[in-house]
């Protein structure tokens, strides 16, 4: 069984709102709520999905651990920027790799 307070907790800690994690869940915006309010019990796929999405692990998520998990908790705007910037890295290797094939 997760823990809710946890989830939420997270949410706030890494700067996301709650519909965004519903979004990248492919669930309705308000799903995460209405689990909270009726306890659900999340599937293990969707405890491993969420724990990626909120920057740590699913043993967390259940209680089962204090641990995040994690070594810092970077923002989502820090790790949005990585992301860029690894997405023009990558296409500059690209880029050099075909000029090299035109020579």
């Amino acid at each position: 069984m997760v823990d809710y307070d946890r989830i939420f907790s997270r949410i706030d800690k890494i700067g996301v709102s709650k519909a965004f994690v519903c979004d990248e869940l492919g669930k309705s915006r308000s799903w995460l709520h209405a689990a909270k309010r009726k306890r659900s019990k999340l599937s293990n796929q969707i405890v491993e999905r969420l724990a990626h999405i909120l920057l740590t692990t699913p043993e967390y998520l259940r209680g089962e651990t204090d641990d995040l998990g994690i070594k810092s908790a970077p923002t989502m705007k820090a790790a949005a920027m990585e992301r860029i910037h690894n997405v023009g890295k990558a296409s500059k290797d690209k880029n050099a790799a075909s000029d090299g094939e035109n020579e």
